[in-house]
């Protein structure tokens, strides 16, 4: 990855094999282990993995964990199904970033 600073107006520049792989190698990505296996298969990085909400048996930080003392400035919030259960953690996320001052966008694919 090749870097270009423009000293008088401090633009940033940032190269990878396309525009997908240079942002997500710009960006400090945290995920949980799923969706960090897959960034690394895509040439991507996580710099740390988060467990999920339902995963009440790991010892890895949650997202809230994250959201809470502002260290996540943006979430991708993508739920994997329809069940209450999976739709009310989903809720408990979007929840955090709102209650913690985050301006939140959303949309359902």
């Amino acid at each position: 990855m090749v870097g270009v600073k423009m000293a008088s107006t401090d633009e940033v520049a940032w190269f990878g094999t396309n525009m997908h792989q240079a942002y997500l190698r710009r960006c400090q990505v945290y995920a949980t282990l799923g969706t960090h296996e897959y960034l690394v298969t895509q040439g991507g990085k996580a710099n740390i993995a988060l467990r999920k909400l339902s995963d009440l048996q790991s010892d890895l930080p949650s997202v809230i964990d994250y959201i809470s003392p502002g260290k996540i400035e943006l979430a991708i919030n993508v739920p994997e199904g329809t069940k209450l259960q999976e739709l009310t953690i989903y809720y408990k996320i979007r929840r955090a970033a709102v209650d913690f001052g985050w301006v939140w966008r959303s949309s359902t694919i």
